[in-house]
Protein backbone atom coordinates (compact mmCIF):
# COMPACT_ATOMS: atom_id res chain seq x y z
CA UNK A 1 0.00 0.00 0.00
CA UNK A 2 2.26 3.80 1.47
CA UNK A 3 4.57 8.33 2.70
CA UNK A 4 6.47 11.62 2.13
CA UNK A 5 4.31 14.10 0.22
CA UNK A 6 5.64 13.99 -3.31
CA UNK A 7 3.94 13.81 -6.68
CA UNK A 8 3.32 10.21 -7.47
CA UNK A 9 2.62 8.08 -10.46
CA UNK A 10 1.40 4.55 -11.22
CA UNK A 11 2.56 1.33 -12.94
CA UNK A 12 0.58 -1.61 -14.21
CA UNK A 13 0.81 -4.97 -15.90
CA UNK A 14 -1.07 -6.97 -18.63
CA UNK A 15 -1.23 -10.77 -18.54
CA UNK A 16 -0.75 -11.64 -22.21
CA UNK A 17 -1.35 -10.23 -25.69
CA UNK A 18 -4.37 -12.46 -26.21
CA UNK A 19 -6.22 -10.92 -23.27
CA UNK A 20 -8.72 -8.21 -24.14
CA UNK A 21 -7.03 -4.80 -24.34
CA UNK A 22 -8.91 -2.64 -21.87
CA UNK A 23 -7.08 0.50 -22.95
CA UNK A 24 -7.93 0.61 -26.66
CA UNK A 25 -11.10 2.72 -26.40
CA UNK A 26 -10.01 5.86 -24.61
CA UNK A 27 -12.73 8.07 -23.16
CA UNK A 28 -12.89 11.70 -24.14
CA UNK A 29 -10.98 14.03 -21.89
CA UNK A 30 -8.88 12.85 -18.98
CA UNK A 31 -10.44 10.72 -16.27
CA UNK A 32 -8.26 11.96 -13.44
CA UNK A 33 -9.34 15.60 -13.48
CA UNK A 34 -12.39 17.82 -13.76
CA UNK A 35 -10.42 20.98 -14.40
CA UNK A 36 -6.79 22.02 -14.72
CA UNK A 37 -6.74 23.84 -11.40
CA UNK A 38 -7.91 20.96 -9.25
CA UNK A 39 -6.39 17.71 -10.47
CA UNK A 40 -5.18 14.76 -8.41
CA UNK A 41 -1.48 15.47 -8.48
CA UNK A 42 -0.41 13.54 -5.36
CA UNK A 43 -1.65 9.97 -5.36
CA UNK A 44 -1.20 7.71 -2.37
CA UNK A 45 -3.24 4.54 -2.87
CA UNK A 46 -4.94 2.48 -5.55
CA UNK A 47 -7.69 -0.10 -5.10
CA UNK A 48 -9.61 -2.45 -7.35
CA UNK A 49 -12.95 -3.55 -5.87
CA UNK A 50 -14.87 -6.79 -6.36
CA UNK A 51 -16.77 -5.26 -9.31
CA UNK A 52 -13.49 -4.47 -11.13
CA UNK A 53 -13.74 -0.73 -10.59
CA UNK A 54 -10.72 1.32 -9.58
CA UNK A 55 -10.31 3.90 -6.82
CA UNK A 56 -7.38 6.26 -6.46
CA UNK A 57 -6.92 8.63 -3.54
CA UNK A 58 -4.67 11.54 -2.70
CA UNK A 59 -4.91 15.31 -2.82
CA UNK A 60 -5.55 17.97 -5.45
CA UNK A 61 -3.44 20.94 -6.47
CA UNK A 62 -5.70 22.94 -4.14
CA UNK A 63 -4.52 20.80 -1.19
CA UNK A 64 -7.87 19.09 -0.77
CA UNK A 65 -8.47 15.38 -0.23
CA UNK A 66 -9.77 13.57 -3.29
CA UNK A 67 -10.97 10.13 -4.43
CA UNK A 68 -11.57 9.05 -8.03
CA UNK A 69 -13.64 6.07 -9.08
CA UNK A 70 -13.07 4.68 -12.58
CA UNK A 71 -14.29 1.64 -14.52
CA UNK A 72 -12.16 -1.11 -16.04
CA UNK A 73 -11.15 1.14 -18.96
CA UNK A 74 -10.32 3.96 -16.51
CA UNK A 75 -13.27 6.06 -17.61
CA UNK A 76 -14.34 8.24 -14.71
CA UNK A 77 -17.43 7.15 -12.75
CA UNK A 78 -17.20 9.82 -10.09
CA UNK A 79 -14.75 12.20 -8.54
CA UNK A 80 -15.14 13.58 -5.03
CA UNK A 81 -13.19 16.37 -3.36
CA UNK A 82 -13.40 16.56 0.43
CA UNK A 83 -12.50 20.18 1.07
CA UNK A 84 -12.28 19.93 4.87
CA UNK A 85 -9.49 17.35 4.63
CA UNK A 86 -5.91 17.80 3.46
CA UNK A 87 -5.38 14.35 1.95
CA UNK A 88 -6.46 10.71 1.89
CA UNK A 89 -3.54 8.31 2.26
CA UNK A 90 -5.16 4.87 2.22
CA UNK A 91 -8.36 3.22 0.97
CA UNK A 92 -9.72 -0.31 1.41
CA UNK A 93 -12.94 -2.08 0.46
CA UNK A 94 -15.15 -3.04 3.41
CA UNK A 95 -17.16 -6.23 3.87
CA UNK A 96 -20.43 -4.29 3.46
CA UNK A 97 -19.41 -3.10 -0.01
CA UNK A 98 -18.23 0.41 0.81
CA UNK A 99 -14.86 2.15 1.19
CA UNK A 100 -12.88 2.97 4.33
CA UNK A 101 -10.34 5.79 3.95
CA UNK A 102 -7.68 7.27 6.22
CA UNK A 103 -6.30 10.77 5.81
CA UNK A 104 -5.65 14.07 7.52
CA UNK A 105 -7.82 17.00 8.60
CA UNK A 106 -6.87 20.51 7.48
CA UNK A 107 -5.65 22.74 10.29
CA UNK A 108 -3.64 25.45 8.54
CA UNK A 109 -0.27 23.90 9.41
CA UNK A 110 1.21 21.31 7.09
CA UNK A 111 1.42 17.78 8.54
CA UNK A 112 0.03 18.72 11.96
CA UNK A 113 -3.66 17.96 11.48
CA UNK A 114 -5.55 15.15 13.18
CA UNK A 115 -5.98 11.76 11.52
CA UNK A 116 -9.41 11.28 9.92
CA UNK A 117 -11.17 7.97 9.26
CA UNK A 118 -13.92 8.13 6.61
CA UNK A 119 -16.57 5.61 5.65
CA UNK A 120 -17.38 6.27 1.98
CA UNK A 121 -20.44 5.18 0.00
CA UNK A 122 -18.89 3.30 -2.91
CA UNK A 123 -21.71 4.11 -5.31
CA UNK A 124 -21.59 7.89 -4.86
CA UNK A 125 -18.43 8.87 -2.98
CA UNK A 126 -20.50 10.50 -0.23
CA UNK A 127 -19.23 10.37 3.34
CA UNK A 128 -21.32 8.06 5.53
CA UNK A 129 -19.45 8.98 8.71
CA UNK A 130 -16.12 10.45 9.80
CA UNK A 131 -14.01 10.21 12.97
CA UNK A 132 -10.99 12.29 13.97
CA UNK A 133 -7.99 11.23 16.07
CA UNK A 134 -5.47 13.72 17.47
CA UNK A 135 -2.53 12.68 19.64
CA UNK A 136 -0.51 15.60 20.95
CA UNK A 137 1.05 17.68 18.18
CA UNK A 138 1.37 15.52 15.09
CA UNK A 139 -0.09 12.27 13.79
CA UNK A 140 -0.50 10.51 10.45
CA UNK A 141 -2.08 7.29 9.22
CA UNK A 142 -0.53 5.62 6.18
CA UNK A 143 -2.63 2.45 5.97
CA UNK A 144 -6.13 1.35 7.02
CA UNK A 145 -7.59 -2.15 6.82
CA UNK A 146 -10.78 -3.82 8.00
CA UNK A 147 -10.44 -6.44 10.76
CA UNK A 148 -12.41 -9.71 11.14
CA UNK A 149 -14.71 -8.11 13.74
CA UNK A 150 -15.70 -5.47 11.11
CA UNK A 151 -13.67 -2.81 12.89
CA UNK A 152 -10.59 -1.08 11.49
CA UNK A 153 -6.83 -0.83 12.08
CA UNK A 154 -4.71 2.17 11.11
CA UNK A 155 -0.94 2.50 11.32
CA UNK A 156 1.40 5.46 10.98
CA UNK A 157 3.15 7.70 13.49
CA UNK A 158 2.50 10.16 16.30
CA UNK A 159 4.71 12.83 17.87
CA UNK A 160 4.42 14.57 21.23
CA UNK A 161 6.90 17.32 20.36
CA UNK A 162 6.44 20.45 18.26
CA UNK A 163 9.20 20.53 15.66
CA UNK A 164 9.79 21.66 12.10
CA UNK A 165 11.26 18.29 11.22
CA UNK A 166 9.03 15.91 9.30
CA UNK A 167 8.87 13.18 11.97
CA UNK A 168 11.37 14.13 14.67
CA UNK A 169 10.56 12.58 18.07
CA UNK A 170 7.84 10.37 16.65
CA UNK A 171 6.51 6.96 17.67
CA UNK A 172 5.05 4.16 15.61
CA UNK A 173 1.26 4.39 16.02
CA UNK A 174 -1.50 1.78 15.65
CA UNK A 175 -5.19 2.61 16.22
CA UNK A 176 -7.99 0.04 16.58
CA UNK A 177 -11.62 1.11 16.11
CA UNK A 178 -15.01 -0.56 16.06
CA UNK A 179 -17.17 -0.76 12.92
CA UNK A 180 -18.41 2.80 13.48
CA UNK A 181 -14.92 4.26 13.77
CA UNK A 182 -14.96 4.66 17.56
CA UNK A 183 -11.52 4.14 19.06
CA UNK A 184 -11.07 0.94 21.08
CA UNK A 185 -7.35 1.30 21.74
CA UNK A 186 -4.19 2.93 20.45
CA UNK A 187 -0.59 1.86 21.00
CA UNK A 188 2.75 3.52 20.30
CA UNK A 189 5.95 1.64 19.54
CA UNK A 190 9.73 1.99 19.38
CA UNK A 191 10.38 5.22 21.22
CA UNK A 192 11.27 3.66 24.57
CA UNK A 193 12.77 0.53 23.02
CA UNK A 194 15.10 2.52 20.74
CA UNK A 195 15.83 5.85 22.44
CA UNK A 196 18.48 6.79 19.87
CA UNK A 197 15.88 7.09 17.18
CA UNK A 198 14.88 10.58 16.26
CA UNK A 199 11.73 9.11 14.73
CA UNK A 200 9.89 5.94 13.80
CA UNK A 201 6.96 5.28 11.47
CA UNK A 202 4.84 2.33 10.35
CA UNK A 203 4.22 2.37 6.60
CA UNK A 204 2.09 -0.72 6.00
CA UNK A 205 -0.01 -3.38 7.74
CA UNK A 206 -1.40 -6.71 6.50
CA UNK A 207 -3.68 -9.21 8.20
CA UNK A 208 -2.48 -12.79 8.72
CA UNK A 209 -4.64 -15.92 8.87
CA UNK A 210 -4.26 -16.38 12.63
CA UNK A 211 -5.89 -13.07 13.62
CA UNK A 212 -2.47 -11.47 13.84
CA UNK A 213 -1.01 -8.63 11.79
CA UNK A 214 2.29 -7.89 10.05
CA UNK A 215 3.53 -4.30 10.14
CA UNK A 216 6.57 -2.77 8.46
CA UNK A 217 8.29 0.51 9.18
CA UNK A 218 11.55 2.32 9.61
CA UNK A 219 13.62 4.35 12.02
CA UNK A 220 15.04 7.78 11.32
CA UNK A 221 16.80 8.04 7.94
CA UNK A 222 18.88 11.10 8.76
CA UNK A 223 21.85 9.30 10.34
CA UNK A 224 23.37 5.98 9.26
CA UNK A 225 23.63 4.74 12.86
CA UNK A 226 19.88 4.99 13.36
CA UNK A 227 18.21 3.63 10.24
CA UNK A 228 16.78 0.12 10.03
CA UNK A 229 13.96 -1.84 8.46
CA UNK A 230 11.37 -3.23 10.87
CA UNK A 231 8.95 -6.15 10.53
CA UNK A 232 6.63 -6.68 13.50
CA UNK A 233 3.95 -9.28 14.22
CA UNK A 234 1.14 -7.94 16.41
CA UNK A 235 -1.89 -9.60 18.00
CA UNK A 236 -5.42 -8.22 17.93
CA UNK A 237 -4.78 -6.23 21.12
CA UNK A 238 -1.66 -4.50 19.84
CA UNK A 239 0.88 -6.69 21.65
CA UNK A 240 4.17 -7.48 19.90
CA UNK A 241 4.40 -11.22 19.18
CA UNK A 242 7.65 -11.20 17.21
CA UNK A 243 9.83 -8.74 15.34
CA UNK A 244 12.82 -8.37 13.05
CA UNK A 245 15.12 -5.34 13.01
CA UNK A 246 17.17 -5.36 9.83
CA UNK A 247 20.20 -3.07 10.04
CA UNK A 248 21.09 -3.84 6.43
CA UNK A 249 18.06 -1.85 5.33
CA UNK A 250 17.22 1.77 6.01
CA UNK A 251 13.51 1.08 5.56
CA UNK A 252 10.87 -1.62 5.12
CA UNK A 253 8.09 0.05 3.17
CA UNK A 254 5.60 -2.54 1.90
CA UNK A 255 4.60 -6.01 3.09
CA UNK A 256 2.46 -8.63 1.34
CA UNK A 257 1.32 -12.12 2.26
CA UNK A 258 2.60 -14.41 -0.50
CA UNK A 259 0.66 -17.28 -2.05
CA UNK A 260 2.55 -19.74 0.18
CA UNK A 261 1.42 -17.79 3.27
CA UNK A 262 4.77 -16.22 4.06
CA UNK A 263 5.75 -12.55 4.22
CA UNK A 264 7.58 -10.59 1.54
CA UNK A 265 8.77 -7.03 2.15
CA UNK A 266 10.43 -4.43 -0.02
CA UNK A 267 12.67 -1.64 1.19
CA UNK A 268 16.05 0.02 0.73
CA UNK A 269 19.14 -2.15 1.26
CA UNK A 270 21.42 0.70 2.22
CA UNK A 271 21.57 4.17 3.69
CA UNK A 272 18.78 6.47 2.52
CA UNK A 273 18.52 7.07 -1.25
CA UNK A 274 21.97 5.63 -1.86
CA UNK A 275 20.72 2.08 -1.42
CA UNK A 276 19.05 -0.17 -3.98
CA UNK A 277 15.53 -1.52 -3.82
CA UNK A 278 15.62 -4.77 -1.91
CA UNK A 279 13.31 -7.75 -1.43
CA UNK A 280 13.23 -9.99 1.65
CA UNK A 281 11.05 -13.03 2.30
CA UNK A 282 10.30 -14.28 5.83
CA UNK A 283 8.68 -17.39 7.23
CA UNK A 284 5.45 -16.05 8.71
CA UNK A 285 5.50 -18.49 11.64
CA UNK A 286 8.87 -17.53 13.16
CA UNK A 287 10.21 -14.67 10.99
CA UNK A 288 13.22 -16.68 9.89
CA UNK A 289 14.62 -15.29 6.66
CA UNK A 290 13.97 -17.30 3.48
CA UNK A 291 15.85 -15.05 1.06
CA UNK A 292 17.15 -11.50 0.65
CA UNK A 293 17.79 -9.91 -2.72
CA UNK A 294 18.12 -6.52 -4.37
CA UNK A 295 17.92 -4.83 -7.75
CA UNK A 296 21.53 -3.93 -8.64
CA UNK A 297 22.39 -0.42 -9.75
CA UNK A 298 18.96 0.92 -8.89
CA UNK A 299 19.56 3.84 -6.52
CA UNK A 300 16.21 5.27 -5.51
CA UNK A 301 14.90 8.80 -5.69
CA UNK A 302 13.14 8.47 -2.35
CA UNK A 303 13.22 5.59 0.15
CA UNK A 304 9.61 5.99 1.29
CA UNK A 305 7.79 5.34 -1.97
CA UNK A 306 7.91 1.66 -2.90
CA UNK A 307 5.34 -0.88 -4.06
CA UNK A 308 5.20 -4.68 -4.26
CA UNK A 309 2.98 -7.33 -5.85
CA UNK A 310 3.21 -11.08 -6.42
CA UNK A 311 2.85 -12.11 -10.06
CA UNK A 312 0.94 -15.01 -11.60
CA UNK A 313 4.18 -17.03 -11.94
CA UNK A 314 4.81 -16.64 -8.17
CA UNK A 315 7.51 -14.05 -8.74
CA UNK A 316 7.44 -10.44 -7.58
CA UNK A 317 7.42 -6.96 -9.10
CA UNK A 318 8.85 -4.20 -6.91
CA UNK A 319 8.17 -0.61 -7.93
CA UNK A 320 9.49 2.86 -7.15
CA UNK A 321 8.24 6.41 -7.42
CA UNK A 322 10.66 6.89 -10.32
CA UNK A 323 10.00 5.29 -13.70
CA UNK A 324 11.49 1.95 -12.66
CA UNK A 325 10.20 -1.49 -11.74
CA UNK A 326 12.16 -4.67 -10.97
CA UNK A 327 11.18 -8.31 -11.46
CA UNK A 328 12.29 -11.11 -9.11
CA UNK A 329 11.52 -14.81 -9.46
CA UNK A 330 9.85 -16.89 -6.73
CA UNK A 331 13.21 -17.53 -5.05
CA UNK A 332 14.14 -13.86 -4.97
CA UNK A 333 16.55 -13.99 -7.90
CA UNK A 334 16.75 -10.61 -9.62
CA UNK A 335 15.67 -10.85 -13.26
CA UNK A 336 15.57 -7.34 -14.69
CA UNK A 337 14.69 -3.69 -14.18
CA UNK A 338 12.64 -1.64 -16.64
CA UNK A 339 12.44 2.13 -16.91
CA UNK A 340 9.09 2.46 -18.69
CA UNK A 341 7.11 2.01 -15.48
CA UNK A 342 5.55 5.12 -14.06
CA UNK A 343 5.17 4.96 -10.30
CA UNK A 344 5.15 2.98 -7.08
CA UNK A 345 1.45 2.10 -6.69
CA UNK A 346 0.70 -1.34 -8.09
CA UNK A 347 -2.21 -3.77 -7.86
CA UNK A 348 -2.80 -7.24 -9.28
CA UNK A 349 -6.22 -7.06 -10.88
CA UNK A 350 -8.86 -9.78 -10.82
CA UNK A 351 -8.46 -10.54 -14.53
CA UNK A 352 -4.71 -11.10 -14.55
CA UNK A 353 -3.45 -7.57 -15.12
CA UNK A 354 -1.20 -5.43 -12.96
CA UNK A 355 -2.32 -1.82 -13.02
CA UNK A 356 -0.63 1.16 -11.45
CA UNK A 357 -1.89 4.73 -11.53
CA UNK A 358 -0.82 7.99 -9.94
CA UNK A 359 -0.99 11.61 -10.86
CA UNK A 360 -2.03 11.59 -14.51
CA UNK A 361 -0.57 8.35 -15.84
CA UNK A 362 -1.44 4.68 -15.97
CA UNK A 363 1.02 2.14 -17.31
CA UNK A 364 0.38 -1.52 -18.07
CA UNK A 365 2.88 -4.28 -18.67
CA UNK A 366 2.65 -8.03 -18.88
CA UNK A 367 3.89 -10.27 -16.07
CA UNK A 368 7.42 -10.06 -17.52
CA UNK A 369 7.20 -6.25 -17.46
CA UNK A 370 7.09 -5.90 -21.24
CA UNK A 371 5.72 -2.45 -22.07
CA UNK A 372 2.20 -2.53 -23.40
CA UNK A 373 0.44 0.81 -23.08
CA UNK A 374 0.31 4.07 -21.18
CA UNK A 375 -2.61 6.34 -20.53
CA UNK A 376 -3.90 9.21 -20.24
Amino acid sequence: MKKLILPLILIGVLMSSCVKDIFKSKPEGTWWRDNVNSRLYKSYDLLQDKENNYYMCGKTTDNEACIFKADLSFSKIWRKVYKEYDNIRSISETSDGNIIAAGMVKDGVQDIGPIVLLKIDKSSGDVLWSKEFLYKFRSKAYKVIETPDKGFLMCGYYSDTITNSYWLYSFGLVIKTDQDGNEIWNNTYYRDQFPKYEGFCFWDIEQLDNNQYALVGSGDHSKPDYFSGHLMIMDNSGNIINEVIDKNFCSYDEVIVSSDNNLVVTGIDGYDKYGNQGLVKYNASDLSQIFASSAPDLPLINPWYLGLVETSDKGFIATTMGQKASKFDKDGKFIKTVTHAHGFLIVATHDGYYINAAGSNVVKMDKDMNYEDRRP
